[in-house]
């Protein structure tokens, strides 16, 4: 099997389906991130796919425009490496890391605002 078949059509978007949604899992698990999300992770890898898709293709467009045709192997190879680094970019950017307000142990811990509360 060649790199074209990998890359175009219906065996494509599942390569890059794969190529994306793995690191986004990861990403999260690194992150921490509820039960929840790590659920819908496969859902939301369709649509970061497509655009990582589309990106590297405004990318690869730039460059092939400014220095010529680019061998097929860096072609394939650098837009493996540039779409599992955009599905694990937006695994470790997806939702809020930490809240402003802790609790722990019935203790208010703010993020360094000024206290104005007094004690009555």
């Amino acid at each position: 099997m060649n790199g074209y078949a990998l890359s175009h059509g219906w065996g494509g978007l599942l390569v890059g389906y794969v190529l994306t949604g793995i690191p986004m899992l990861v990403a999260l698990i690194r992150r921490r991130r509820p039960l929840s999300r790590l659920l819908l992770a496969p859902l939301w890898a369709v649509p970061v796919a497509l655009a990582a898709g589309l990106a590297w293709s405004a990318v690869k467009f730039l460059v092939e425009s400014g220095s010529g045709v680019m061998p097929a192997g860096l072609v394939y190879g650098a837009g493996a490496v540039f779409v599992m680094l955009f599905g694990y970019g937006v695994g470790m950017l997806s939702g809020r890391g930490s809240p402003l307000v802790l609790l722990k142990r019935g203790t208010h811990i703010h993020d360094g605002g000024v206290f104005t509360g007094t004690r009555g």
